[in-house]
């Protein structure tokens, strides 16, 4: 049997040729043969890019020709001509000069006033809601340098300089530039080849995709939604603890980033006060608990119980070693006259998104992936269930009185899936049995934007249910997972008997842990994620 990797409903199957699949190829290969157009995707929109100028022209001369080349760019696109930022601009781009001379960056690159925070003051607007991006220039080559190191690269100067997103410009020995890199908080560095044709359009592409993102990750706080008894009656919590301590066992979880490691204890206070938070714990995990009963207005669907979530890193939250208390049900509630069609994206201004306190607890906030991996389970269809006679799982049973939705949960990982080889790894049954990889649909969402923003709230919905279109109550297939482009990989855990039984476990992460075990090698995860 080959390994198949699943593609757009309409278009079937694709299969490797031997029983080993490389995802991280997959992927690559898909994105260069892509044209990747933004113009038709329903998320796009006319947006306001400006400039954040001390002068009348960026100083440096590659930062002065970027200008030039991006303000033709956005303009031939159709959208209006950058100026100075105003309320009604989407994302901001500002320049900055990082000194010349001996050292490393990180000796060169000095604590500044933010300049994040001197723009919403130069401008009167909230610089923070316009996605300030900054534009450094450096001779270093920080391409092909491992993921973490490029990581601490990027999230230094963000912290020292002051902004949301750093935008590199890497100088050639001939005074041109080799290459653009994207970066983000959330450790994606997408590159560019300057030398290439088109570069500067997709380049655009990329600010656009991010000027016409929403902000997801809000939530209403609701005291007292779960009584204390009914926490306490289902393991779900100490499933989503023990799987993400697993995973971080493996190596697949590291140890939240301290902002304090990259900048001074003053700089990390400012942006705790200003941000929320002064570290980020990566990763996100959610399942569905069935018997832990919401308040009806909390109610999702036709679905018994709520989803649990992971919480937020911002709360000093350590999923290498996540405990029970560090979980919290959440809801997502579509609004009363929202019903969309099965192959509409979801607008997240559509629904209403909960935090549901435990009786006698403090509420704190959910993993920001908490709405897109409460959609994907929310939208993925519904299975009738019992409890099965041994007491510690489910069988399908359409006259049964349990409804359990045909995704249980969900797993955000900063991981690259690397390679899947298809033999008897789990249980005496063969891989290609249990797992599909989603390949991801870049005609909506060629380019990446992150975790907590809408149009990955509809990337998360939109393979769940190309998922679910193939992959029927009796295929067997227990995991599928596609990327999130550029800082990881999603995993979506299936209702789904094991095959030739009728039995569901209660642990819905049982089946993806012994695939992902590094000592099986069926799913090998890789930290070099594949940068697009």
């Amino acid at each position: 049997m080959r390994i198949e990797a699943f593609y757009n409903a309409d278009r079937g199957f694709t299969s490797s040729p031997t029983d080993i699949l490389r995802p991280v190829r997959v992927f690559t290969e898909t994105v260069a043969s892509h044209p990747r157009k933004i113009e038709k995707c329903w998320w796009y929109r006319a947006v306001q890019i400006d400039f954040d100028l001390k002068t009348g022209q960026p100083t440096d001369s590659l930062q002065k020709e970027l200008k030039q080349s991006l303000t033709h760019s956005i303009t031939t696109q159709g959208h209006k001509l950058p100026q100075l930022p105003d309320k009604n601009t989407d994302l901001i781009i500002g320049f900055h000069d990082i000194p010349k001379g001996k050292g490393s960056l990180f000796e060169r690159v000095k604590e500044i006033t933010p300049l994040i925070i001197q723009a919403g003051k130069k401008y009167d607007v909230d610089a923070f809601a316009k996605n300030y991006t900054l534009a450094v220039t450096i001779d270093e080559d920080i391409r092909n340098l491992p993921k973490r190191e490029s990581e601490k690269i990027t999230r230094m100067l963000m912290a020292r300089l002051g902004a949301l997103k750093i935008l590199i410009i890497k100088s050639g020995n001939d005074g041109n530039a080799d290459y653009y890199a994207l970066g983000t908080m959330e450790g994606g560095l997408a590159i560019e080849n300057a030398r290439r044709e088109g570069a500067i359009d997709r380049l655009r592409d990329r600010l656009v995709t991010h000027a016409c993102a929403r902000e997801s990750g809000r939530f209403d706080k609701v005291e007292n939604a779960v009584t204390r008894s009914d926490w306490e009656v289902y393991g779900i919590a100490e499933h989503i603890a023990n799987a993400s301590r697993t995973l971080a066992g493996w190596g697949y979880i590291d140890k939240p980033f301290v902002i304090r490691d990259i900048a001074t204890d003053e700089r990390a206070n400012f942006i705790e006060r200003i941000m929320g938070w002064s570290r980020q714990s990566e990763s996100a995990i959610a399942a569905h608990a069935y018997n832990i009963t919401p308040p009806p207005a909390y109610r999702m669907g036709v679905f018994d119980g709520v989803i649990v979530s992971s919480k937020s890193g911002r709360f000093n939250i350590d999923k290498t070693n996540l405990q029970r208390e560090d979980t919290i049900p959440v809801a997502i509630v579509p609004n009363a006259d929202y019903s969309p069609k099965e192959d509409d994206p979801l607008n997240l201004d559509s629904f209403r998104r909960y935090s549901l306190g435990i009786e006698g607890d403090r509420i704190v906030g959910p993993s920001i992936e908490f709405d897109e991996m409460s959609a994907a389970i929310l939208y993925s269809g519904a299975v009738r269930v019992s409890r099965h006679d041994n007491g510690s799982g489910f069988k399908i049973d359409p006259g049964g009185n349990i409804n359990l939705p045909r995704i249980r949960g969900f797993v955000h990982l900063h991981q690259g899936l690397d390679e899947i080889r298809n033999y008897e790894a789990v249980r005496g049954i063969k891989v290609a049995e249990l797992f599909r990889y989603i390949v991801f649909n870049l005609d909506e969402y060629p380019y990446p934007v992150g975790c907590g923003k809408d149009i990955m709230f509809a990337t998360s919905t939109d393979a769940a249910r190309r998922l679910i279109r193939t992959t029927p109550v009796g295929s067997g297939i227990q995991v599928a997972a596609f990327d999130a482009m550029d800082h990881g990989t999603n995993f979506l855990l299936l209702t789904e008997p094991l095959p030739d039984t009728n039995f569901i476990p209660d642990d819905p992460f049982s089946i993806m842990l012994e695939l992902v075990n590094p000592d099986v090698k069926a799913v090998r995860l890789t930290d070099e994620i594949a940068q697009v």
